[in-house]
This record gives C-alpha cells, sequence and structure tokens, in this order.
C-alpha cells in the first residue's frame, strides 16, 4: 500500500519537460523585463544628455549677448544662472560680478552670489 501513495505523490511532481517550459517561462519574463529596464534607462540618459545640451546653448547665446551687449547686467545675471546649472560656480560668479559691477543694485544678481559663497 505504501508504495501505491508514492505513484500518486510522485506523478503529481511536474515531470521534466513542465520544468523545462517553466523556467523558459520564467527566463522568457526576466528577459522581457530586462529590456523594458534598459530601454527606460536609455531614454532617461537620452533626455538628461539633451536637457544638459539646451543649457549649454542657452549660456552659449547668452554669451555672445553679453559680448554684442557689454553693459546688459541681465545678460550676465542670465549667463551667471545657466552656468550655475552646469556647475561651473567660478564663471558664474565672474559673470554675476560684472553685473554688479555694472548695477550695483541688481537684487537677483545679489541673491545668486550670495547663495554661491
Amino acid at each position: 500500500m505504501a508504495s501505491n501513495n508514492y505513484r500518486k505523490i510522485t506523478e503529481g511532481l511536474p515531470q521534466g519537460s513542465d520544468l523545462v517550459k517553466f523556467f523558459v517561462f520564467v527566463f522568457a519574463c526576466s528577459a522581457v523585463v530586462s529590456t523594458i529596464y534598459l530601454g527606460l534607462s536609455f531614454f532617461q540618459y537620452t533626455s538628461m544628455l539633451d536637457s544638459k545640451k539646451r543649457v549649454q546653448d542657452s549660456l552659449s547665446y547668452w554669451e555672445s549677448v553679453v559680448k554684442d551687449h557689454p553693459n546688459l547686467t541681465d545678460g550676465y545675471y542670465n549667463a551667471a544662472v545657466y552656468a550655475v546649472e552646469l556647475g561651473d560656480k567660478n564663471k558664474a560668479i565672474g559673470y554675476l560680478d560684472k553685473a554688479l559691477e555694472l548695477d550695483p543694485s541688481f537684487e537677483k544678481a545679489k541673491a545668486l552670489e550670495s547663495k554661491l559663497e
């Protein structure tokens, strides 16, 4: 009678082909999830690069504006803002110093400079 119970229990277990199908399914699901994750990561990375390029382009624009209009305090301030966004603190302070040299009462420039010091 004990061998009869053994047979019922072992027949109820997944057989070799069922295990293979299960592991293939798990592998396929893992591959799909990994592909989606990599795709989202790549999209986020390219978005970050695009954002940084826009900030660099904006800084270049304001640098050309102050080159053409050296007495434009707002131009120096805006260049400083984009320099800060790019992490170039020294360049930002230089632009803020120039803006404050032209207009010592320029409050936004004073506020930004105090944040950087």
